[in-house]
């Protein structure tokens, strides 16, 4: 129904590209909400935009360490085409019983950080272009593993930054590279959330993260969060701040969440660069987790179990669509 909407509300449907990406834990909800997302507080999705933004548990605790498990994506490669192939048997094997934790963290009073595995990269888009949306062949193929570490420095201020290992292929060669950004996050008052972040991307393949994210080598980044309502986020981000002078890498993202009851959220976003190249993005998240867990181990923000977003891209040459899908459980 959401791709349908969106389709008839703009040109060219027929010319789309589909692209599937359902290894994203870290872009789903962000780019549901145009990628604004710099200055929104998250479990794993903060790796990507602004580890500053990293939140865990609502009260503090001394030590805890949270499992964050993807069993979808795990149990379906099993029963994958691939898996068929008994010279290949064990080796896939392994990588779906690795699929199944997604990510790793731990809080501890002032300090909180953790490792996020098998995010897929955008940079390649033919390896995206499948035939089914659980489809295995190409998976492992291009997909990053990041390290993250926040420091609370007061209620108001933390600072952060995250480590992330690229493992792409290169025509016939495996490639690896290092990335590494900081941020920054100030909350002046229970409504209003400021993030700046700082982007170094990787030296072999600096524009890996331009496809959607929109984010470039070297840039500083300005996030503001608002909740206007108890249910309600608004967000905004300003892109490359320190290249204000090259005018078409400047550029502004919109984001809407409205939560009911706890249950769903609507996501939408927009964005658009000085080249023309529009996004418009939708998304929901269903049954936020916080439910099943007792009151002490509730997380400072809703982390919904199922997340789904539809980015709609469209720029003078062509036009795409992107579906983010995600399942994640916390233990």
């Amino acid at each position: 129904m959401v791709s349908f909407l969106i389709g008839t509300a703009l040109p060219d449907q027929a010319k789309s590209e589909d692209y599937i990406i359902s290894l994203s834990t870290s872009n789903c909800r962000a780019l549901a909400m145009g990628g604004a997302f710099v200055a929104v507080n998250d479990d794993l999705a903060t790796s990507n935009f602004n580890p500053a933004t990293f939140d865990l548990y609502r009260l503090p605790k001394n030590f805890k360490i949270t499992f964050f498990l993807n069993p979808i994506t795990s149990a379906a490669s099993l029963t994958d085409r691939y898996m068929l192939d008994e010279n290949r048997q064990s080796r896939e094997l392994a990588k779906s019983l690795a699929w199944l934790v997604k990510g790793i963290t731990f809080s501890a009073k002032f300090i909180a950080g953790g490792f996020i595995f098998s995010e897929e990269s955008l940079y390649y888009k033919n390896r995206l272009r499948r035939d089914k949306f659980l489809d295995f062949e190409t998976f492992g193929k291009d997909i990053s593993h990041s390290f993250l570490l926040r420091f609370r420095l007061s209620e108001q201020v933390a600072v952060g930054f995250t480590t992330t290992l690229l493992e792409y292929r290169q025509e016939t060669m495996e490639q690896r590279d290092l990335v590494t950004s900081y941020g920054a996050m100030l909350k002046p008052n229970e409504r209003v959330t400021i993030g700046v972040a700082y982007f170094g991307l990787a030296k072999k393949l600096p524009n890996f993260r331009e496809p959607i994210q929109r984010m470039m080598d070297d840039t500083i980044n300005l996030g503001l969060a608002y909740e206007p309502f108890s249910n309600t986020l608004l967000s905004c981000d300003i892109r490359n701040l320190n290249q204000i002078e090259n005018w078409d890498t400047f550029e502004i993202h919109a984001g809407v969440e409205q939560t009911v009851f706890s249950l769903l959220a609507l996501r939408g976003g927009y964005f658009q660069t000085q080249t023309q190249h529009q996004c418009f993005s939708t998304g929901i998240g269903l049954i936020d987790s916080n439910h099943f867990v007792k009151s002490a181990n509730k997380f400072g923000h809703n982390s919904f179990l199922f997340n789904y977003s539809l980015v709609f891209e469209k720029t003078e040459q062509q036009s795409a669509r992107w579906h983010f899908f995600s399942f994640i459980l916390r233990l």
